[in-house]
């Protein structure tokens, strides 16, 4: 049985910013007639106000045959768009980029156990969902969002990190590990209900993605998945 040590870092604080004149991209204007052909417009034009509150904390255990250290980490953030002088000129979608497009929630869980030249670290990454407006290649009549919009979300997600390494000497070490263990990557986007012709984008993003069924390309996390790898690190 170990005896627990609670060491007091645990922390916390309440942010608040308030940004005037801030500089901002307005919505893509697209001519559904002339194909992709888009234009975006950088501004200082919008007034935002962002709120939040972020905690830290760590608990080291002290076992008989090893050391355990938990952290915990999270933070959740709010940003709204306040007022804006910039008309028509900034749309749902460039407000969408600025409140919705990361995740308002994120907390990272992690535990790190070494007993000699042994070590395990894993780590959990929990991220709340995101949201972008797309607007199709071509005009959709039934579109959820006017404008010609629609959601793309990319949900909730846990990735989890793991590396075990085993010091050789005392300057090298070997590991194996994986970032994204469990091979998570975003949604897909949708398809959209009316029929395009050839060589036109069928998704909601309007794009014409390659290859087929490739993931939205915004979120906390790439698109490759997961990787996974062994190395050796020395110390000089």
């Amino acid at each position: 049985n170990g005896v627990p040590v609670l060491t007091p870092i645990i922390g916390g604080k309440t942010p608040f910013a308030a940004v005037n004149d801030a500089v901002a991209a307005s919505g893509r204007i697209i001519d559904p007639a002339v194909g992709t052909l888009s234009v975006q417009t950088f501004t200082n034009g919008i007034d935002t106000r962002t709120v939040g509150v972020e905690l830290a904390a760590r608990y080291p255990v002290e076992l008989d045959f090893g050391r355990l250290d938990l952290t915990l980490g999270a933070n959740y953030n709010d940003t709204k768009v306040i007022a804006t002088r910039l008309g028509t000129l900034f749309n749902a979608q460039a407000e969408a980029i600025i409140e919705t497009s990361s995740p308002k929630f994120k907390a990272i869980a992690s535990a790190l156990f070494t007993s000699g030249p042994f070590s395990v670290n894993t780590r959990a990454t929990y991220y709340s969902s995101s949201t972008l407006l797309f607007s199709p290649a071509v005009t959709v009549p039934s579109a959820p969002i006017a404008g010609n919009f629609y959601p793309g979300v990319v949900k909730a997600a846990i990735i989890v990190d793991l590396d075990v390494g085993f010091e050789i000497t005392k300057w090298a070490t070997l590991s194996v590990g994986a970032n994204n263990l469990f091979n998570k990557i975003p949604e897909l986007p949708g398809i959209i209900p009316v029929a395009v012709n050839s060589g036109t984008s069928p998704y909601i993003n309007g794009a014409m993605l390659t290859p087929i069924n490739a993931p939205f390309n915004f979120g906390p996390y790439g698109t490759n998945g997961g990787y996974y790898y062994a190395k050796v690190s020395l110390k000089f």
